[in-house]
């Protein structure tokens, strides 16, 4: 089958075969499938390894042995006859094992296994019919581990669909994909996602470095480097970080730094800014205790907030970030919240905000309006240029990255940034952005509007020529004036014509 076969009703069907399962519960189900998706996915993935190595006559040595490969025991006969017996197989050998594997790459697995402790199905036989549907992905179907690697991607989009936990750790792929290109990461730098989730983040920016680097021609040692040294990540929950770890595994980097620990717990004043690049799409709206977020310079329980300090502080001097947050509170609210945004432009600069449709994030089942900050570490904040995408987005119509593109390449013309603008600058530029081809509005605004306003950046225009709309009262009261006025005329004019004599 192609990755396009595996489909969401086939998803829906393994789902539902897990949660008629005693063992399964409504909130572990995806998991369980993942892993068994991986094993299916990682034997694959080294297949075409051992290939590659074939071709250029080099020895690959497979991680995982071959007694344990997928198709060693999800094929057995004996297995077939009784499926209990591989449900022993399962939880009493393969679990075990893979929970010691060593060395470079088996120690990332074996952190895989350690954190899932043991299958949760009960029944031989609801797994092996999850097994016949999984395994319906063959390495044949596939030119190349790219494709094979983005089927994981899209089948663990499906599933976190079907499940209802998607927008807790899925971002849209368009828009992770814009703050990638915005920010231009480069073949050498740390790039990091203190909140990794699945690992869209990093997936895609791995992508883009093998790009960057034309993956092809470097030498194995150099590749290793590349994928081992390039990605960081952090995730609080369980099931994110299982998923993150499968999700880079299965694109290639085998040895994935991605930590199993609540970002907001690390305290803040022991940490340098190390990290060239942050890419994230933080929590919002949820709440930390107090004894997370004491050491915060401004200690509010909003995730939000204290996210955005987190960058600041993790970002080296110079270093770029890319973050989705909420068109909420952080964005405008008094307090606590002003004073982040105050350091934020006293300590970086603010360069861009893009204001995102609210249809964007409804596939993961959300209405919530966001917007995307860009921002460098260092200096501060002279000017903010401001987008707002046009459209209409929905869980059928999908944002792609082409509706994107034009906002890329308007950002390529700008350079405003540290120019000290007056009133005909910024009529000037906001007047160029009014171009009726466009999908998008633009504006600047300079440091002094936001130091009189709270340091307010919610994306509206303050400078927006509206027409002036009047009540029935103001359009009544005109009116009267008009016609005093005019009765006083007349006036006037029957008495010059009669001091003339011309009446």
């Amino acid at each position: 089958m192609t990755k396009e076969q595996l489909s969401s009703a086939e998803i829906k069907k393994a789902c539902d075969i897990l949660r008629r399962d005693d063992g399964v519960g409504s909130k572990n189900y995806i998991t369980e499938i993942s892993w068994i998706l991986f094993l299916k996915l990682f034997e694959e993935i080294e297949n075409i390894f051992d290939d590659i190595s074939a071709s250029k006559m080099q020895d690959y040595h497979f991680v995982i042995e071959e007694k344990y490969h997928w198709s060693s025991w999800a094929h057995d006969k004996e297995y077939r006859k009784n499926p209990e017996k591989m449900l022993d197989f399962v939880r009493g050998k393969l679990f075990p094992y893979l929970k010691l594997l060593s060395g470079d790459y088996g120690t990332k697995i074996a952190q895989i296994f350690n954190t899932l402790v043991q299958p949760k199905i009960l029944s031989g036989y609801n797994l092996i019919d999850v097994v016949d549907i999984v395994d319906k992905i063959n390495k044949k179907d596939f030119v190349d581990s790219h494709l094979l690697s983005h089927a994981y991607e899209e089948i663990l989009a499906k599933m976190g669909n079907e499940g209802g936990w998607a927008g807790e750790y899925y971002t849209p792929r368009s828009v992770i994909k814009f703050l990638i290109h915005t920010l231009d990461p480069q073949v050498g730098q740390k790039i990091k996602d203190p909140f990794t989730g699945s690992g869209g983040f990093l997936v895609e920016s791995f992508e883009y470095l093998k790009q960057k680097s034309n993956w092809d021609t470097l030498s194995t040692k150099e590749q290793k480097k590349l994928a081992d040294n390039s990605l960081f990540g952090q995730e609080k929950k369980q099931e994110g970080y299982i998923l993150g770890m499968m999700n880079l595994i299965t694109h290639g980097v085998l040895k994935p730094n991605i930590n199993l620990a609540n970002t907001f717990g690390q305290d803040l004043n022991n940490i340098t800014g190390e990290y060239d690049v942050i890419l994230t799409n933080p929590p919002f709206g949820g709440k930390e205790a107090s004894q997370v977020y004491k050491h915060y310079e401004y200690p509010t329980s909003a995730t939000e907030g204290l996210a955005l300090q987190y960058i600041m502080k993790t970002l080296k001097n110079g270093g770029k970030a890319g973050v989705v947050l909420p068109d909420g509170q952080i964005l405008f609210a008094t307090g606590l919240f002003a004073d982040i945004r105050q350091k934020l432009f006293e300590k970086n600069k603010l360069k861009y905000i893009i204001s995102l449709p609210a249809g964007v994030f409804a596939q993961m089942g959300t209405g919530i309006k966001t917007v995307c900050m860009i921002f460098e570490k260092g200096g501060n904040t002279k000017n903010v240029v401001y987008y707002n995408l046009n459209g209409k987005y929905t869980k059928k119509k999908l944002l792609p990255l082409e509706d994107m593109e034009s906002i890329l390449e308007d950002m390529k013309q700008v350079d405003i940034f540290d120019k000290n603008l007056d009133e005909k600058d910024i009529d000037a530029f906001n007047i160029a952005g009014e171009d009726t081809n466009q999908n998008f509005d633009r504006w600047v605004v300079p440091l002094e509007y936001f130091e009189n306003n709270n340091y307010d950046i919610s994306p509206k225009n303050p400078f927006e020529k509206k027409d002036i709309v009047l009540s029935v009262d103001e359009n009544l009261s005109l009116i009267n004036k008009g016609n005093t006025g005019f009765t006083q005329e007349f006036e006037n004019l029957k008495k010059l014509l009669k001091d003339n004599d011309l009446v």
